[in-house]
């Protein structure tokens, strides 16, 4: 069976030329035909867009099954901000599972979905905390990646499709301690940015990893060199699950 998967931040669908437009935001995921999507920073009700359900009009507006995953209140708790996961197939949200960060600093958490598809799956996505947001961030970083895998493992929520924006970067030890347990797409094209950080300008942050290992055949990977539809480029692959 072969999965088109896409991951993208949409920035809660603000572009880089000052304009929300979550129509805009929507025609490009149509772009890719993906089979399963995950979204990182979408919103309901976000100062970026007010008034707008982007997970709900997103999916109706492309004919996708949703879940949405908050992380958290915004704009004075009239907006929800977080993750979601998208697909032409059922989905069933399997658990939510909020990672550790320092009190007062974004909380950030992972969705555990089950894909309904002729084989089914599992499409974990996440945001990690990003690079100089409190001390020690590394830290947490590799703890959140130990903790999605320890959940993968021990509860068998494989095969597995990882993806996030990760705010880490290859060679960092998030990612070292994912190449042990996990294959990362993002290996045939390392270094291609995908966004770029405050504090270490054009990088590639932005993954999609499978579980176990050697369990998917990568037949693509691309990241879409587009920067106005949001901050991030979106990263999309092939996969093969026999």
């Amino acid at each position: 069976m072969k999965i088109k998967v896409l991951n993208y931040n949409i920035h809660s669908t603000l572009g880089t030329d000052g304009i929300a437009d979550w129509q805009r935001t929507a025609e490009m995921i149509r772009s890719f035909d993906a089979d399963v999507i995950a979204i990182e920073e979408i919103g309901i009700n976000h100062r970026s867009a007010p008034g707008v359900d982007a997970p709900a009009s997103i999916a109706e507006f492309l004919g996708l099954n949703v879940i949405f995953g908050k992380t958290m209140n915004v704009w004075n708790g009239k907006g929800q901000y977080g993750i979601a996961a998208f697909s032409k197939y059922e989905l069933k949200l399997v658990e939510k599972v909020f990672l550790p960060t320092p009190s007062g600093h974004e909380p950030r958490c992972f969705i555990v979905v089950k894909i309904l598809a002729p084989k089914p799956f599992f499409l974990i996505v996440t945001h990690f905390s990003f690079q100089g947001e409190f001390e020690s961030d590394d830290d947490y970083r590799l703890n959140s990646a130990k903790q999605i895998t320890e959940k993968v493992l021990t509860e068998s929520y494989f095969p597995a499709i990882l993806c996030g924006d990760l705010n880490t970067v290859h060679g960092m030890p998030a990612i070292d301690y994912l190449h042990k347990h996990w294959d990362i797409c993002n290996d045939i094209e390392p270094d291609t940015p995908t966004t770029s950080c405050q504090s270490c300008g054009p990088c590639q942050i932005d993954f999609i990893c499978t579980y176990p290992q050697k369990t998917f055949t990568l037949e693509s990977f691309t990241i879409t060199p587009d920067l106005t539809i949001s901050d991030h480029k979106p990263v999309s692959a092939i996969l093969k699950l026999e």
